[in-house]
Parts: structure tokens; C-alpha cells; sequence
């Protein structure tokens, strides 16, 4: 069944909080929108905001450093061969694109099967997600773009979620590369968890205690260190939770590469002060 509220309530409500979690944000007009992809823009450092969409900790910087809007809307237009006005000379680390899905109740619905439970559905559409991907490609190292779909039954769970300010708190986001070749996307709840489709696949983060939980640790030693930490880095920059803000960390270490040892000991620091796991190398003589 289709949620009881228009997009355009969300999107209001959305914004709202928006503008007091960023230092600067650009509801986009009809025509822009058309030509950039995207429904809002903004600059934020905003580490709660941050970490709603996937990126729990960094450093003095977020994880995107932004770019000026105009400069965004340039490509955009040289792209599409159309022209759009009045956009600000504003710098933006974040893109939006709103959805509002259905919430689909009935064992017969089409992606049932893969949830086995009430769930969120939107659709992608194909022009709509081609504009995405040229934005993201073009500014995907200094701007994040993202879909942002409400995880909202109705009217009245939006309008008590806008009173409490929990908008953002209650919507699913997801990257506009992760849906790529897609038509449509569901969710059981807000954050970062997905099930894309054409074909099944579900879109998740890797799986980092079972991933080093298969590491051989027997007989440990310098070079098996340095093994073990590489092993931490590949899985830290496969990662779409934690990639961004481990590279952006990892950054101010680069002058140690040469030293192999110690710089694996950077790694495994910064490893644990994004994850919060801890982990411990004894040795036997």
C-alpha cells in the first residue's frame, strides 16, 4: 500500500532538520533538480548526521571535504546540454535525492521472499539514476550522493517523527553506485540496509570480526603482524561504511609507509578507533 503523505511533506520536514544539522543547505527548484539529479544539497560536519549515513567517526574533517555548487552545476548542465539559474556560490559535501516508498504488508508483494516481513519499496528510474551517477562520478570523492526514503507508515508517524525530530533518524539511506543497475529498492527500517533489485542483492557492509576472525594467529611474528594488518586495511577500504573516513584517517600516517611495522600499527589504531573493536598480539620466546 502507498504511505498516506505526499514526498514533498517528507522533503519539507527533512530540510528542516537538515538546516540545523549543516552549516549551510539548498533546497533545489523544480528545474534545477532536473538538470542536477538532486532534490537538496548541503555542507555539514554535523558527526551525528554523519554517522546516520554510514560513517561513525572522523577525524577534524568529514569524510567528504565538498564542492562549490556552482562548480557542480556547471558540469551538470554541460552534461545534460541544459541550462538552470540561480544556484548559489555554496560549498556542499552532501546530495540528496528524496523517495517516498510504499510499505507493502502482504506475503504476496514481490520481495516478500527476501524479507519475510512488512517492508519499504521505491523505484529507481532509470534517467533519474543516470543523472545520479554522472554527479557521483564527477563528485563522488568530495560530495556524497545519496537516496534518502522515509522508514514511515503514515501521516501520523511523519508528523510525530517531525515533532520529535527524528525525520532523519527515521529515513534509509542509501548510495546512488550501490544501485546501480537497479529498479527498485526496499528496507525494513531507516540506516543504511538495503535490498536492491533487478536481481536480488542485498547491500551490506563487510563483515569485519568474521573477516579477521578467519586470520591464522598461531605462531605470531613480525611479518605475520604485518600480514594481519594488511589484511585490516583490504577489508577497511572494501568497507562502504568505513572506507571514506579510514583513508581520510590513514592520511596524515602516509609518510610512515616505508616503515612496514609501524605503520601496520597505525592501521590497526585507526581500525579500532572507527569500529571499537579492540585487539591484542602476544608473543612466546
Amino acid at each position: 500500500m502507498n504511505t498516506s503523505y505526499e514526498e514533498k511533506t517528507f522533503e519539507n520536514y527533512f530540510n528542516a532538520e537538515l538546516g540545523n544539522l549543516s552549516s549551510v543547505y539548498f533546497p533545489l527548484g523544480q528545474t534545477q533538480e532536473g538538470v542536477i539529479g538532486a532534490d537538496s544539497v548541503a555542507y555539514s560536519k554535523n558527526r551525528q548526521l554523519w554517522k546516520m549515513f554510514g560513517y561513525p567517526w572522523f577525524w577534524f574533517q568529514p569524510p567528504y571535504r565538498g564542492r562549490n555548487l556552482q562548480d557542480i552545476a556547471q558540469e551538470m548542465e554541460y552534461h545534460t546540454k541544459a541550462s538552470i539559474h540561480n544556484i548559489p556560490k555554496i560549498k556542499t559535501n552532501l546530495l540528496f535525492q528524496y523517495k517516498r516508498s510504499e510499505y507493502l504488508i502482504l506475503p504476496s508483494s514481490g520481495q516478500w521472499s527476501h524479507w519475510k516481513q512488512p517492508y519499504f519499496r521505491y523505484e529507481i528510474y532509470p534517467k533519474q539514476q543516470k543523472l545520479l551517477e554522472h554527479l557521483e562520478g564527477q563528485f563522488g570523492q568530495q560530495a556524497l550522493v545519496l537516496y534518502a526514503a522515509p522508514a514511515i507508515k503514515n501521516v501520523e508517524e511523519l508528523v510525530e517523527a517531525s515533532m520529535k525530530k527524528q525525520i532523519i533518524e527515521k529515513t534509509n539511506f542509501q548510495k546512488v553506485s550501490n544501485l546501480s543497475g537497479h529498479h527498485k529498492n526496499t528496507f525494513v527500517q531507516a540506516g543504511t540496509i538495503s535490498k536492491a533489485f533487478s536481481q536480488p542483492e542485498k547491500i551490506e557492509n563487510v563483515d569485519l570480526l568474521k573477516t579477521l576472525n578467519n586470520i591464522d594467529g598461531q605462531d605470531f611474528s613480525f611479518d605475520k603482524l604485518t600480514s594481519f594488518t594488511s589484511t585490516v586495511n583490504e577489508v577497511m577500504r572494501e568497507s562502504n561504511e568505513y572506507n571514506r573516513s579510514f583513508n581520510l584517517l590513514m592520511e596524515q600516517y602516509s609518510n610512515l609507509q616505508e616503515y612496514r611495522t609501524f605503520y601496520g600499527l597505525m592501521q590497526m589504531k585507526v581500525f579500532k578507533e572507527l569500529t571499537g573493536i579492540q585487539w591484542s598480539m602476544s608473543f612466546e620466546y
